[in-house]
Formats: C-alpha cells, sequence, structure tokens
C-alpha cells in the first residue's frame, strides 16, 4: 500500500480481502460437510444388513420375543435395507451437491450460502 492510494481505496482492497477470507472458509466447511456427509452415508449402506437385523431383533424383543416366521423376518429386513439404501443414497447426493456448492460459491455467494444452509437445516429436520 503506498500513501498514493486513497482511503476509500485501501478501504476497498480491505472489504475485498475480508471477502475472500471469508469464501474460503465457507468453501472450505462446505467441502468438509460434503466429505463427511458422503463417507458416513456410504458407511452406513455397507452396515445396512446388520443394521436391519438389529432393527428387527429390538423389535422383537420389545414385543416380548415369541417365535417368529423366518420368511416374515427376511422380508421385513430386506424392506428396512431398501429404505436405508434409498435415505443413504439421497444423503450421499446431498453431499456431492455440497461439493459442488463448495466449487461455485465463488462465482454466486450468496445464492449457494443460503441454499447450503437452507439444505443442511431440512436435511437435519427430515432425517432427525
Amino acid at each position: 500500500m503506498s500513501f498514493a492510494d486513497s482511503p476509500r481505496e485501501q478501504l476497498g482492497k480491505l472489504a475485498q480481502s475480508a471477502r475472500s477470507n471469508n469464501l474460503k472458509t465457507i468453501r472450505t466447511i462446505l467441502i468438509i460437510i460434503g466429505v463427511l456427509t458422503i463417507l458416513v452415508n456410504l458407511v452406513q449402506i455397507g452396515m445396512a444388513k446388520s443394521l436391519a437385523k438389529q432393527a428387527v431383533d429390538a423389535e422383537i424383543q420389545r414385543q416380548g420375543g415369541g417365535p417368529v416366521n423366518p420368511a416374515d423376518r427376511q422380508q421385513v429386513e430386506e424392506q428396512i435395507v431398501k429404505v436405508l439404501y434409498v435415505a443413504c443414497g439421497v444423503l450421499v447426493a446431498v453431499g456431492a451437491m455440497y461439493l459442488v456448492f463448495a466449487a461455485i460459491v465463488h462465482i454466486y455467494p450468496v445464492p449457494v450460502t443460503i441454499m447450503a444452509l437452507v439444505i443442511y437445516v431440512a436435511a437435519a429436520v427430515i432425517f432427525a
């Protein structure tokens, strides 16, 4: 910064620098959320069958632990696995969307930030 720069120009450079730092922070946060969302849900997809079995076992115990038809049990477990695959697949797509948001946040900072926040809150409410 030289003495020839006017105070207004100096303020403009400072504001641009602060904006750039904020966008870098937002980009980093979006990347972290996207990668974690993808990884956690891919692990959940891998564990879907054991999670379904645990859910069925817990429900059987809750209802008294009586005899259960193995064919019915298998059918319920398969339905639970399908639901888990769909839910986790949707969340993997949301994670990928966060990575896309991270790539374009410098181009459309306000809309991307707002959409990312709305989607994050909506996913938390829906999947809570």
